[in-house]
């Protein structure tokens, strides 16, 4: 190793980095490209479909809801009104949240959803977690913890509005989850 010199030298350095990064440019325009090559950079392949999710709210807390109701854009009024309300309860309101009716986006999975919404918490109204692909086990009106994402199923609220067990377990689970 004694007697070794740094050389700056780009004639010498051409030698060692012989891809096409490192070429000196005028080596760049006399030698063609070979056909054979792959290029350095692939071309951009087009998604499948692009991510757009018509929702209500702003996420700046970084918690999805969904809710299943097929028949409308996002919930009928009396149960946005009603959601808005628990979201109250624990000190949230729909600019904390992103509020999706899943009933217009069946075909997306978990997956998609948390690529998308970067949740850290997932409310699940009237929306099964099998058929979300939920890559754990998810226990109805049980705070869940699936790949650092808190999530809680439940039914629609037009179910367990009117039901007082229901309620209590939603409270004490919501508790648990926004403590």
């Amino acid at each position: 190793m004694a007697g070794l010199t740094i050389t700056t030298n780009p004639a010498a350095l051409s030698f060692l980095f012989t891809e096409a990064l490192y070429a000196p440019a005028e080596a760049l325009k006399t030698v063609p490209p070979a056909e054979t090559e792959a290029p350095l950079m692939a071309e951009p392949v087009a998604k499948e479909r692009e991510e757009v999710f018509d929702y209500l709210g702003e996420n700046r807390r970084f918690i999805l809801i969904l809710v299943n109701y097929p028949d409308e854009t996002y919930l009928p009024t009396e149960e946005k009104d009603y959601l808005e309300k628990i979201l109250g309860a624990v000190r949230l309101n729909l600019e904390d949240v992103a509020l999706l009716n899943y009933a217009r986006y069946t075909d997306r999975k978990y997956a998609e959803l948390k690529d998308f919404f970067a949740f850290g918490t997932l409310l699940l109204f009237g929306v099964s977690p099998h058929a979300l692909q939920v890559p754990g086990p998810v226990l109805p009106y049980h705070l869940g913890l699936v790949e650092e994402v808190r999530i809680l199923a439940t039914d629609g609220t037009e179910v367990f509005r009117p039901d007082n067990e229901k309620k209590k377990q939603l409270w004490t689970e919501l508790k648990r989850t926004f403590a």
